[in-house]
């Protein structure tokens, strides 16, 4: 007996919700209106922006990456200072002093930086990026880490 008057029931609920709804958008049109053209030109900025990022526009200046695929192959490629491949004029870093990033060694052409520290942070092995470096570590009798990084 509960459920003879469903579809009936249902279709008047359904109903009274269009009716509020339609009441709802009468009484508030410019909150409707706002969030309408808010939420549409979001999606609109959003379809912008993978599409630009999709065209290859000549643009003479270099386009952003984030991550480890900032590096190109021949910079992951490019090989680590080492206590023997250190510049003659550089002075080796005290232990005290590799508890922060110490720059070893520069790349002008690419413009890579390349940083041993003791700090552990470091530690996350990242293949040409970021390594833990054995001729370092056998120098300081301590782990040392290497690291990449770009000029700007």
């Amino acid at each position: 007996m509960l459920f003879t008057n469903f579809p009936l029931s249902f279709s008047s609920a359904v109903t009274n919700a269009v009716n509020d709804m339609q009441h709802f958008v009468i009484s508030h049109e410019t909150l409707v209106v706002g969030i309408i053209t808010y939420g549409g030109g979001l999606l609109l900025l959003n379809m912008l922006e993978n599409t630009v990022n999709k065209i290859d526009l000549r643009s003479t200046l270099p386009k952003l990456k984030f991550g480890s695929s900032e590096f190109t192959e021949e910079e992951i490629k490019l090989k680590f200072t080492t206590p023997l491949t250190i510049d003659a004029n550089r002075i080796y870093p005290t232990l005290d002093q590799l508890e922060t990033p110490y720059l070893v060694g520069f790349n002008l052409r690419s413009e890579i930086l390349q940083y041993i520290t003791t700090n552990s942070s470091y530690s996350i092995h990242i293949s040409g990026i970021q390594e833990l470096s054995s001729e370092w570590s056998d120098m300081f009798d301590k782990d040392v880490y290497v690291f990449k990084k770009r000029m700007r």
